[in-house]
């Protein structure tokens, strides 16, 4: 069996993850995961609670689990545990024990942060746009990317110019 290069694309709300994971699942031609925390809110006819967030980063995890099977050479994954951890301390000062032990045992190979240097732009799910919300919020990925998984390699710039810096690091993965 081939082995499968599992890439987070993670960091703060309107940073362009999304764009990103889906040119490279294009790209290569294999899978991606999207951020499932957007479909579970569209479903919920109310705000969420803090409960909402364990069922959201269950339901991502299982996605991550089953896609892998499906892609081809890489599965790249639109957030992880980390994203449930941040919403959490923040919006409710505590993280379910399922998303701290979960996210210990979450590996993978390559993890990109895509920065705050897009314009943040306005969706009935996003709740940060001043820039000094932005600018909190890319440090503490920062940190937690650091303390999780030992680092993370930050992308920035345009469309363009981010897709060709998530492949030079995603080539260099495969040669090693």
């Amino acid at each position: 069996m081939q082995k499968v290069y599992k890439i987070l694309i993670t960091g703060p709300e309107s940073t362009g993850k999304s764009t990103l994971c889906k040119a490279l699942a294009e790209k290569y031609d294999t899978q991606w995961i999207k951020e499932y925390a957007r479909e579970y809110i569209d479903q919920v006819d109310r705000k969420y609670v803090y409960s909402d967030l364990k069922i959201i980063a269950q339901k991502q995890s299982d996605f991550q689990e089953k896609a892998i099977l499906l892609a081809n050479t890489f599965l790249f994954c639109d957030t992880g545990l980390e994203v449930l951890k941040i919403w959490s301390e923040n919006s409710f000062q505590k993280c379910d024990q399922w998303i701290l032990d979960n996210l210990s045992n979450q590996k993978f190979d390559l993890v990109l942060l895509t920065d705050i240097d897009t314009p943040w732009q306005f969706d009935e799910q996003r709740e940060h746009p001043k820039p000094e919300q932005r600018s909190y919020f890319i440090d503490l990925y920062k940190k937690e990317l650091t303390e999780i998984y030992g680092g993370y390699h930050l992308i920035q710039g345009n469309e363009e110019e981010r897709l060709e810096a998530a492949i030079k690091y995603i080539e260099t993965l495969i040669i090693k």
